[in-house]
């Protein structure tokens, strides 16, 4: 039985296939986010847990990011969650735990991790499908390491423009960020990537 998160993707981005070259898709991917040094990334996002049936979960958020490998994502609506990193450590208050580790390559949400990381994205990411319809382009990789945290991603994008995201975890977890906003290159304040720490450890 098809999911309501399926049923969303298909309404939304209902698509067919065409004849294309991996190669120049991932070029493309690669164009998009070669110059990146700052991002400010709003979106919505559909989450379903293995566990919940065809329940979707609701949220709005925002994503900052400075190379290299500062990040702030903030849900501004349906949770109080956060996760920031000063480029060494990452910092994470969800579901009112709050923990402090080292930033680990490989464990970090794909958009970010294939503008840090664009070589070892595609060496451990394979793209697998690519539909259009509608203007826009729908990129599905599959992770080539049966360890990875994501084993499933697609890009969606309209023309130079990422409009969307789809995960999968290693849980079964699957999430849909339909970007509403995407700035690159603009100024950000320092101070969002500040990492409080744990018992009086400080940010570097």
């Amino acid at each position: 039985m098809r999911t309501l998160l399926a049923l969303f993707f298909s309404v939304l981005f209902s698509s067919s296939a065409f004849s294309f070259n991996f190669t120049d898709y991932e070029l493309k991917l690669r164009e998009i986010f070669s110059n990146v040094k700052t991002l400010e990334v709003k979106f919505s996002q559909r989450t379903k847990l293995p566990v919940a049936g065809d329940e979707i979960t609701l949220y709005k958020g925002v994503i900052y990011y400075k190379r290299p490998l500062k990040f702030r994502w903030q849900y501004t609506w349906g949770d109080s969650s956060f996760i920031v990193s000063n480029g060494r450590l990452i910092e994470s208050f969800i579901e009112g735990n709050r923990q402090v580790y080292p930033v680990r390559e490989g464990e970090l949400f794909p958009l970010i991790e294939l503008v840090e990381f664009p070589d070892s994205f595609f060496k451990e990411f394979k793209l697998v499908k690519a539909d259009k319809e509608g203007g826009v382009l729908r990129l599905e990789f599959k992770s080539l390491r049966g360890n990875r945290f994501f084993k499933e991603i697609a890009f969606y994008l309209r023309g130079n423009k990422l409009v969307g995201l789809f995960t999968v975890q290693s849980d079964g977890t699957e999430s849909f960020y339909e970007i509403t906003s995407f700035k690159k290159n603009v100024p950000l304040n320092g101070a969002l990537f500040k990492v409080e720490g744990l018992k009086g450890e400080a940010s570097p």
